[in-house]
């Protein structure tokens, strides 16, 4: 068997974790490229939206321009969730889980002051036992390595 790693199916199977029974999830991870907002609800992918914002941007922007930055990304994120309230409305959402990014403050203060739902930090070593691999506790390796870590834990089942 065959299987094509994707960063929405990575960033479902790390959300597959943080899960809430009878509750979506949403969870929003920047790279260097861009960031991704995806809805989960029982283990499967609802919805996933790219945002045009990269980790590489917010790092090298000016205090000014960062704030700007987090004023797009809370917005984006905030229309993104009316949208799955209209579409999925079954589907209530326990909360945002956001990545931290190295380098970048103030960005998850500002989604907490600024966005009508919940938001927590992700935090790897609260999910897995990264013990095996000590270069995993630290944060900035975690952050490179995200979506791979997302990626090992696919689940194949037989078909």
């Amino acid at each position: 068997m065959t299987a094509i790693d994707v960063p929405e199916l990575a960033q479902r199977n790390l959300a597959n974790l943080l899960e809430e029974e009878d509750r979506g999830l949403a969870m929003l991870v920047f790279d260097d490229t861009e960031g991704l907002l995806t809805f989960t609800f029982a283990g499967e992918l609802l919805i996933a939206r790219h945002i045009e914002i990269s980790a590489k941007q917010l790092v090298a922007a000016d205090e000014a321009r960062r704030e700007q930055l987090f004023e797009r990304i809370a917005l984006d994120v905030q229309r993104s969730l009316d949208n799955f309230d209209r579409s999925h409305s079954m589907v209530p959402l326990s909360r945002l889980i956001v990545s931290r990014i190295p380098g970048v403050t103030g960005y998850i203060e500002h989604l907490q002051n600024n966005l009508s739902i919940h938001v927590s930090v992700l935090n790897l070593t609260d999910l897995l036992d990264l013990s095996a691999t000590p270069a995993l506790l630290d944060p900035q390796r975690q952050f490179q390595c995200l979506h791979a870590i997302g990626a090992a834990l696919r689940d194949e089942t037989a078909s």
